[in-house]
């Protein structure tokens, strides 16, 4: 499912607004896919989780830029390892340091985090102790 998200978030911004982060047109483009997938597929494609799809191909994506990472896009999905759940992801995509999100899900995979102990572990700032430490 994780990977289904992110190939539409991937579709989004590769071909309906071609490649920019950000379009002029981009809530209607929204708006109208979100109507489109629900009429096919009828729950889970709200227009807010449709953006959130979005914003996770934007957010595991950009170690470098959005033009960049289209250049190698055919072998992009061989790159992106999603092994955590989308409500992990939901999570992460709130953190703005790249870093301190990439530890996040590093620990969450290798100690198998339930998104309730990575809200709880975020939540604690172990990042921040971790790093002052």
């Amino acid at each position: 499912m994780v990977y289904t998200y992110f190939s539409i978030g991937q579709m989004i911004v590769e071909k309906e607004q071609n490649g920019e982060i950000r379009a002029e047109y981009g809530k209607q483009v929204i708006k109208k896919l979100s109507d489109r997938l629900q009429n096919k597929y009828k729950s889970g494609y709200s227009q807010r989780n449709v953006e959130q799809m979005r914003q996770l191909y934007i957010t595991f994506t950009i170690p470098q830029t959005v033009s960049a990472e289209l250049q190698n896009s055919k072998n992009l999905m061989k790159h992106i390892d999603l092994q955590l759940t989308w409500s992990h992801y939901l999570l992460l995509m709130r953190i703005q340091d790249i870093d301190e999100r990439k530890f996040y899900e590093i620990e969450s995979i290798n100690n198998s985090w339930g998104v309730r102990e990575l809200k709880r572990q975020f939540e604690s700032t172990l990042y921040q102790r971790l790093a002052l430490s």
